[in-house]
């Protein structure tokens, strides 16, 4: 089972890495980089790769399948932003407000953490400053890193 996972998470890095050069291309060319199409066509190569690399393996149930697709989404979320932060020359836990996905940890970092009294909170989809940039990114990582060992760990317990 850990050699599964092993290979699922290698797969991830390196197709994250991948596509961080790619949106990094896009941007030096000044291309629109649509969020929406590249995130469908990423999120299905990912499930393609977990299914053949499991279903090679004969461990592919549905709650397997389930919680493999949650720590790939998340551990290439991370390895994704990292890579392209660095890319770009921007700090490591940068996030831009181009996405309904960062303005969530965004939010998150202005409403919940700056400002906890949710009746003064401001409206973080409005305005945020760098400091909520970076906060945000590193609730980003966080939650990432969390959900992508827990699911590596729930997946390991049930396929002992």
């Amino acid at each position: 089972m850990i050699v599964y996972f092993t290979i699922i998470a290698a797969f991830a890095l390196f197709f994250a890495h991948y596509c961080a050069w790619d949106d990094f291309t896009q941007i030096g060319k000044d291309e629109r980089i649509v969020h929406v199409k590249q995130w469908l066509i990423r999120a299905a190569i990912s499930v393609a790769a977990i299914v053949i690399i499991s279903g090679v393996g004969e461990v592919l149930t549905l709650r397997m399948f389930g919680l493999m697709s949650v720590a790939v989404a998340f551990l290439f979320s991370a390895w994704f932003r990292y890579r392209l932060n660095k890319l770009r020359g921007l700090d490591w836990h940068y996030i831009s407000g181009s996405n309904w996905y960062d303005m969530f940890f965004l939010w998150v970092g202005e409403d919940f953490i700056k400002q906890p009294d949710i009746f003064k909170a401001q409206d973080a989809w409005a305005k945020w400053d760098r400091s909520t940039e970076k906060l945000g990114g590193k609730i980003a990582y966080a939650t990432e890193i969390i959900l992508t060992l827990a699911a590596f760990t729930v997946a390991a317990i049930l396929g002992s």
